[in-house]
This record gives C-alpha cells, structure tokens and sequence, in this order.
C-alpha cells in the first residue's frame, strides 16, 4: 500500500515536469516471452541507458490516450547534455494492430528492437505464464489453442479499430502472438528497415555478449563496455518440456509464417 502511494506521489511530481523530459529513444516492442524482459535490464545496466519509471509503460497500445505529457513524464529530465538513452519496453506494441501508426507519429527518429523465440516454445511458455497468475482457467494447452479464435477474435477487431485495452487479446492469444510477419510488416510500413532491429532469443541466450554488442551498435552507443553486466536471464519461468503432441500439433500452425518471416527479413529462421 506505502509503496503504491510513493509511486502515485511521485509520478505526480513528474508529471509537474514532463515538458522538461524526453521521449524515448527507442522501443522493445517484443515479442513477449522471447526475452524481453532480460534485454531491457541488460541495457539497463549501462550507464548510457536510463530507465523508465515502470517497465512496460504501454503508452502506445493501453494508454495512448492519456496524451504525451503522460507518456513523458515517465522519461528522464533532458538536462543541459545528452550522453544516454531512454527505453521504453513494453512488448504488446510488436502485436497491437495500431501501435506502429501511433508510435512513429510521435517518434519517427526512434530505434525498434523486436526479440523473436520459436512460436510454439513462446506459446507455451505463455500459456504457462496465464496459468500460473491465474488469467487461464483452461487446463489443457491443446484446448487453449483450440479456443483461441473463437475467444480472442472480436477483441483483435476492436483493438484494430481504436478501442481501448483488451485483455483476452493479450492473455489468451498464444497462436497469434507468434505469427510474426504480418506484426513485423506493420512496423516496417511504418519505420525505415534500417530503424528496425530483429533479433532471435535463441541467439541472445546463446551468446549474450555478442548479442548486447549487436544491440548497443544498433542503438548507436558503439564501443560502450559490457563490464560487470549481470548477462543472466531474467523472469524467466521453469516449466516441463513441450509434449510431443502438443508440438506436432501446434507446428504446422507457424509453417507458413515462418517461410515469410525468412523471406522478410531475409535470413534463416530455425523454427522453418
């Protein structure tokens, strides 16, 4: 409750000063979980990355009517000198069908990073993760796929036409969050491909090191040292392998999108 009242209490004096704070340099759009989570805190670690007042500010998807002063006032005062970058991580944007059109009509110069991880892993994991907070009450993952369209499919028409959140969009669309081109294909109508970062989990988790290179190249802070960065995983969730029905059965639902996908971004992709 104390902590809830000091975080209200200071995001209101913030928001006294959000026209002398920036905008974000650039976004994690997603996708959720693909590791997200642990390359926000990577970069946060460096001293020319500041934070957010909270992770996943979802401005562009949950609150983009609060208006940019809102969306400022979670961002550092710009100050007399700029030697950072702000972030903003909140990893609905790659799925939400008018983030793009709002996010590069406020940050056009912005840098977008998107994390991609083998769809049928991620859509288990987040099944797993709404039934551990208790948001799924389907027991079985087969089922919950099974159901997907039916449950989700007015709220992605709505949120496609300008209505505010929906959480059964978010919660319950384990199939369609890991179709990735189509999602891809709206930030690059939107943003030049050289603004665009696409990157694999399986290859930050492998590699971190060369991945965060890869990164803060891309962010333009080349050179900057990696020394002393914590590089475990981070929230990640233990849970049993993948059945083997489950994945022969889920698999050939990505088969197509991953051929785009390869062709889209022009490398192979190991889920194909």
């Amino acid at each position: 409750m104390l902590d809830g009242l000091r975080s209200t209490t200071e995001f209101m004096a913030r928001s006294a000063t959000s026209g002398a704070r920036v905008l974000p340099d650039f976004l994690i759009i997603g996708a959720q979980k693909a590791g997200t989570t642990s390359l926000s805190e990577y970069l946060e670690e460096l001293d020319a990355v500041r934070p957010a007042f909270r992770k996943e500010v979802h401005y562009f998807d949950h609150h983009h009517t609060r208006g940019e002063s809102w969306y400022r006032a979670h961002f550092p005062r710009a100050g007399e000198s700029r030697d950072w970058l702000a972030g903003d991580a909140s990893p609905f944007y790659l799925a939400h069908p008018r983030a793009p059109e709002r996010a590069a009509a406020l940050l056009p110069d912005a840098r977008i990073v998107a994390l991609l991880r083998d769809p049928v892993e991620r859509a288990f994991s987040h099944f797993h993760h709404e039934r551990a907070l208790g948001h799924e009450d389907v027991e079985s993952f087969r089922e919950a796929v099974d159901l997907e369209e039916e449950r989700t499919a007015a709220a992605w028409e709505a949120l496609a036409a300008g209505a505010q959140r929906r959480v059964v969009a978010e919660r319950c669309s384990y199939v369609r969050r890991g179709l990735y081109a189509p999602q891809l294909r709206r930030w690059l109508a939107r943003y030049p491909r050289d603004q665009v970062f696409v990157g694999l989990s399986s290859d930050m988790f492998a590699d971190p090191t060369a991945f965060l290179t890869e990164v803060t190249e891309f962010l333009g802070l080349g050179g900057v040292s990696l020394a002393g960065i914590d590089l475990a995983p981070r929230n990640a969730r233990q849970y049993t392998g993948i059945p083997e029905e489950d994945v022969a059965y889920v698999r050939p639902m990505f088969e197509q999108d991953a051929a785009e996908l390869a062709q889209l971004l022009g490398r192979e992709i190991p889920w194909a």
